[in-house]
């Protein structure tokens, strides 16, 4: 398994996300907030992926908009919201897979025009499906996209 550190500056965070988006058959990204700067930076990939991708959010703090969210489920995307009752929903998980493997960004970087803008940075794990860290990250995702 491959391990890079990517943040904002010169772009690498936006381009590790896309590659990561790109190079996957399906997708689930976990981020607390979702603005429509953040979609229109990833609306290639996504209408791609179309239903073959999902996006869990929050709306608990007012910072994803319904625009977004909307315009992300015009591309045929899967969105979920969760706002737990005990505790605030915050990650920036970025997962893809495919044939040629998987990977993952994460990070400090919500699907929003922070990706270019806001001083963020990250890591991106590639390899094999099979590898424990990308399982594991997979299995995290999946908890929470389940989460009732």
């Amino acid at each position: 398994m491959e391990v890079a550190t990517v943040s904002t500056n010169e772009g690498h965070l936006l381009e590790a996300v896309r590659s990561t988006l790109t190079s996957a058959d399906e997708a689930l990204l976990c981020v607390a907030y979702v603005t429509e700067p953040g979609v229109h930076l990833l609306s290639k990939e996504l209408r791609r992926l179309g239903d073959n991708a999902r996006l869990l959010a929050t709306t608990a703090f007012g910072n994803t908009t319904s625009a977004a969210l909307n315009r992300t489920q015009d591309f045929g995307v899967q969105v979920k919201i969760l706002n737990p009752a005990s505790s605030s929903y915050h990650p920036k998980l970025y997962l893809g897979q495919g044939a040629g493997g998987a990977s993952a960004v994460i990070g400090s970087a919500n699907m929003t025009g922070g990706l270019v803008s806001n001083v963020e940075v990250a890591s991106r794990l590639t390899g094999k499906i099979t590898d424990p860290a990308l399982q594991e990250a997979r299995k995290l995702a999946e908890g929470l996209w389940h989460d009732e």
